[in-house]
This record gives C-alpha cells, structure tokens and sequence, in this order.
C-alpha cells in the first residue's frame, strides 16, 4: 500500500514543480479610463434651500412632476448635477439631484446656497435662522 503512495506523492510533486516552474507572460497593463459624467464627477456636497418654498421634481424640468415642496434651511445631500446650465424664471443654473428626508429628486441651483460638508450647511443654516 505504501508502494502506491510513493509514486502518487512524486507525480504530485512534479506537477507542482512544473506549475510553479513555468515562466510566467508579462500581462499588458488595461485601465480604463471613464469620461468625466455629472454622476461620476459629483462628490458628496451639501446644499441649503435659500427660497421660501422649492419644490422637488422628478426630473431636471419645470414641467416634471413635484414630489414635495422644501422649505428655506431644509439641508440638502447633492447627488449629481445636470450638464447644462438652464433658465428658469430669469435665473440661470444647473440642476441638482438632491437627497432630502429618504426623498431622492431635482432642484434648479438658483435657490440654493452650496457647501462642502454637511457642518457646514448645518452651520449656514442656523446663522440664517438667528
């Protein structure tokens, strides 16, 4: 029984031997270069609502359907922003799609005010309600 392990343990080893051997091919370098889109150029910023009342739409329109109406301070997460800038009642910017309350939707940029961090928003919107 032991004469059978020894040639099993030897083909084994000339396998592994033959593996690890083997001179392995230089593999070419792919990296994938994206171009830059509203999505995957937005890092997370914060917006304050500076109108009295902005509603939330479902898409970058005036025409779209609003899903809520937010208030002056409300705090807003930007997720992304619209690649062209737009005029809506005399006023030209982009949209933003924003996160707000578990409610994800689009704003125009005039009536917002933007910040780096979510401190700092906090802290815009506090000083505006002294």
């Amino acid at each position: 029984m032991a004469e059978k392990r020894i040639p099993q343990t030897a083909l084994l080893f000339m396998l592994l031997f033959s593996l690890f051997s083997c001179e392995r091919e230089q593999t070419k370098d792919f990296s994938l270069e994206l171009p830059p889109t509203a999505v995957l150029s937005a890092r997370s910023r914060w917006a304050l609502v500076t109108s009295s009342h902005l509603r939330l739409r479902t898409r970058p329109s005036v025409e779209s359907q609003a899903i809520t109406t937010l208030w002056q301070n409300n705090i807003l997460e930007i997720l992304s922003r619209d690649e062209e800038v737009q005029k809506v009642e005399g006023q030209s910017s982009y949209w933003y799609q924003v996160a707000y309350d578990g409610l994800q939707g689009w704003v125009f940029g005039a009536y917002l005010s933007l910040y780096d961090s979510e401190a700092e928003a906090r802290r815009a919107a506090r000083s505006q309600g002294e």
